[in-house]
């Protein structure tokens, strides 16, 4: 069990002869052009589904009721043609319904 090297016996090292050194970036892109290399850069993303309707506007309580997929394309169709976010368009369907009962 003494051939074990001590981690606290450290050999000098010469490492002067280790510099970190960047390769050329037009070097890098030549040599990945001719190989089938996918580049890692990131792409714009792609969008999918409806574009969230979230803004700062001290809105802190979260309001969530199941519904069928036909009334929750038409709540938030009516948001985007009237430019409101999701909250806004709650409150104002809330004020119609109001005026409407009070008929």
């Amino acid at each position: 069990m003494t051939n074990r090297a001590s981690i606290f016996e450290t050999p000098n090292i010469d490492v002067e002869a280790f510099t970190r050194r960047r390769p050329d970036p037009a070097a890098l892109d030549e040599l990945s052009q001719g190989s089938k290399f996918r580049s890692r850069d990131p792409v714009e993303p792609v969008q999918q589904g409806r574009v969230p309707h979230t803004y700062r506007t001290g809105r802190n309580v979260t309001f969530s009721a199941k519904t069928t997929q036909a009334t929750l394309d038409t709540f938030y169709e009516i948001a985007r043609q009237q430019g409101w976010k999701a909250a806004e368009t709650l409150e104002f369907a809330i004020a119609a319904l109001q005026r409407e009962l009070q008929k």
